[in-house]
């Protein structure tokens, strides 16, 4: 059993409880700071479930820290709207819509428009204006863009300086569903809780479910279900704007680094590439730190 001190969810509603109102991933908040027994018991116990939770979402589970994973588990399975304990991964797999509402926890802390003030303020005060300068098309992508909200996000701060018409914006994450949310575009009140009154007025639409964000940003943006060493998001050009926040943390230190170095080389000379707090990319990449969480690639890479 898993032994917590101290676990709070905020801005979630388990599956099955009501109309949806909400993505399926926290839309405020999620505050998990458990203090933990038998952190290898529980290790043991829970690291079977998770490698069949990625497994039904077709992720390779090398590429994860499955321990650290497992330590969240029993929380999610409550979050999921688990009513009772599954015991073994041949059970998880006969009950796949299981394992898909553990996944939608599991790898997701927090997610909301604007999320981490400071920065947004260095995108909306210094990057957005930088890159928008001129008149040429802007690419923008978003791996691991969970229902959207960063994605739209930066799609008005573009938007704030006229470059809008000239964006496009790619969102991918691992969740089907996620992405489903996304393109639809529709949030709750309490999910707009960090969208100013002026940028709900300009950007956003009520509707029956909650607000739906504009269709000019909409038209801007494309979704894919996929993850970040799946989607060849360099195919059909370089970026200009990654924001790979809040993912790393999650893989493998191998995986992760493999994950930076494929980013950086999508990445446009002169584009900036913005991270979580707890994530750095590789030291030797041609990566300059501008601001805290935001680097730029060197002009001549």
């Amino acid at each position: 059993m898993l032994n917590l001190e101290h676990i709070s969810f905020t801005g979630t509603k388990p599956e099955g409880s009501g109309r949806a109102s909400k993505p399926p991933v926290p839309s405020r908040g999620v505050s998990f700071t458990p203090v933990m027994r038998n952190a290898h018991a529980l290790d043991e116990e829970h690291h079977p479930l998770v490698t069949e939770v990625l497994h039904q979402a077709g992720l390779p589970v090398r590429y994860y820290r499955v321990r650290v994973l497992a330590r969240r588990l029993a929380a999610c399975q409550r979050l999921a709207g688990w009513r009772q304990k599954i015991n073994s991964p041949a059970e998880l797999a006969r009950r796949p819509v299981l394992a898909a509402a553990a996944l939608n926890t599991l790898l997701i802390g927090v997610s909301g428009f604007f999320r981490d003030t400071t920065v947004f303020e260095t995108l909306e005060r210094r990057v957005v204006p930088q890159l928008a300068q001129g008149s040429r098309p802007l690419r923008i992508y978003v791996p691991g863009a969970s229902a959207g909200q960063e994605v739209y996000s930066l799609a008005m701060l573009f938007a704030a300086v006229g470059a809008l018409v000239r964006c496009e914006f790619v969102g991918v994450d691992c969740r089907p569903d996620a992405i489903a949310w996304a393109r639809r575009g529709i949030y709750s009140e309490e999910a707009l809780e960090a969208v100013s009154g002026e940028r709900r007025r300009r950007y956003f639409e009520p509707t029956g479910d909650g607000w739906r964000v504009d269709s000019a940003l909409r038209s801007r943006t494309r979704w894919q279900a996929a993850d970040v060493f799946q989607f060849d998001a360099g195919a059909t050009g370089l970026w200009d704007l990654i924001s790979f926040r809040n993912v790393a943390i999650y893989l493998e230190p191998e995986f992760a680094e493999r994950a930076w170095r494929r980013l950086c080389g999508q990445l446009a000379p002169g584009g900036f590439l913005v991270t979580g707090k707890a994530e750095m990319p590789a030291p030797d990449l041609p990566l300059r730190r501008v601001a805290p969480c935001v680097y730029r690639k060197d002009l001549f890479a």
